[in-house]
Parts: structure tokens; sequence; C-alpha cells
């Protein structure tokens, strides 16, 4: 498989609070990738961030010596991790700070056996780009969100919308946060695309598909879509991560 990742603090923010991963997981078919866009003052968001998608990897990367079965483990697997994640930073953040106070956002995709395999909580995002288009496999868990689920708001609108980083679950901020499952199938040259809202808050989805369609290196692909982020202003850190199944070549 194809894979590429690019993270960028931006224009704006002095600090880069998104981490990411990509991770072979057999050294050929299977792949984790991951990001994770932190919140949280003194250097809370970095350190939440780091946590979660390090903790992920460790599960599923130290899981995978024994293969899943089905689905069913491998979705199994990316709850696990991202529970971990959770149990964590809340350890982390009592540690440092003497109370729970960062907190992330995390999508992380397992792409083994013709499927991806998608755990999230926040309202950091996972597409699938295809011959048919882009569809996006996760729900924001923000209140712009909530908003446009329930017809109050255009997505172009949401973009807009001053409460649109208002996250309604996120890990480290709850004893159980909601973690959405997600399984979508997978044809040759589809691609899976991951990131965060310093993306979304400023290219729109025709335009990640459009990109998509038009930039036929994944690594070129994802440097071109945080730059496009940043000549509209880049006021928030933006990391894309892509993985191609298979890349057809």
């Amino acid at each position: 498989m194809e894979y590429s990742a690019f993270s960028d603090a931006g224009l704006v923010r002095p600090d880069n609070e998104d981490s990411y991963c990509l991770t072979n997981l057999d050294g050929h078919s299977s792949i984790l990738a991951a990001v994770a866009d932190g919140m949280g003052g003194h250097e809370g968001g970095e350190i939440a961030s780091r946590i979660a998608v390090a903790a992920v990897e460790s599960v599923i990367a130290g899981s995978w010596s024994n293969p899943p079965a089905d689905d069913k483990d491998v979705l199994s697997m990316v709850s696990r991790g991202v529970s971990t994640a959770n149990r964590m930073i809340k350890e982390e953040s009592i540690r440092r700070f003497g109370i729970p106070c960062m907190g992330t956002t995390l999508t992380a995709a397992v792409l083994c056996g013709g499927s991806a395999y998608i755990g999230h909580a926040g309202d950091s995002r996972a597409y699938l780009i295809n011959k048919d288009g882009i569809a996006q496999l996760t729900e924001d868990h923000s209140l712009v969100g909530e908003m446009v689920r329930e017809g109050d708001l255009t997505e172009s609108e949401a973009m807009r919308h001053p409460g649109r980083n208002i996250l309604t679950n996120a890990l480290g901020t709850g004893e159980n946060p909601r973690l959405d499952l997600h399984t979508a199938r997978l044809e040759e040259g589809d691609t899976i695309l991951l990131c965060t809202d310093g993306l979304t808050n400023l290219v729109s989805k025709k335009e990640i598909l459009d990109s998509a369609r038009t930039i036929a290196s994944l690594d070129e692909l994802v440097h071109s879509l945080v730059e496009m982020a940043n000549s509209r202003g880049g006021y928030d850190n933006t990391t894309v991560v892509a993985v191609r199944y298979p890349d057809g070549r």
C-alpha cells in the first residue's frame, strides 16, 4: 500500500498540538493510521494527542502477532487502544496538573483484508475517496456537527460558525467517552484520508476530492491539502494522513 502524512503548526499557533501515526503492522498489507488533535493549556494538548496515538499504536501493533480472525477482532483491538488512550491521558493529566484538564480527538483506522476499521472520538475525520466520490465515514462530535445533522446548518455554514471548535466528546475528558466504530469495504485504488479540523474548517469536502483526483502521489496530496489550509489563513494546526488500498502498482 501507498501511504503518506504531513502535519504543520499553521501560520498562527506557536505549537503543533496535532499528532499522528502511520504503522505497517505486518510488513506488507496491514496499516494502522491515526490522527489526534489535542486541547489543553500548558502543553496539555500536545501531550494528550501524543499519548493517544502512542497508546493506540502500542495496543494494536502489540496484538498483531496474533492476527485477528474477523471484523469483530479488529474492532475490538481498536476499541481497546482508544480505551487505553483515554485512561492514560487522564492519569497523565492528574500526575502533571492535579486534575483531568487535557484532552484530544482521535480517529484511527486499521486497513487490512480489504477493509478499513475505524475508531473515532471528537471532530477529526475519516474520509473514503474512490471512483464514486468522497464519503465522510465519521460523525463530528461537536456543536456544529450536531447542528448539521439536525438540519440547522449546512456544511459550508458550519465551516464559518463561531462555535465550530466546541467539542461534545473527546478522550481524556470523561470516564466513558463516546467511541464510534465503523467498517468500510475497500476496492483497488480506494483511499482512506484522515485529517484534523485545521483542514476541514478551511477546505471543503469537494476540494479534498478534487485534489485527490488531480494529484496522483499521496505525498504530494497531503502536502497540497495542508498548504491549501495555510493559504487561507492557517489558523489552526493541520494534519492529513492518507492510505491507498492497494496502490495498484
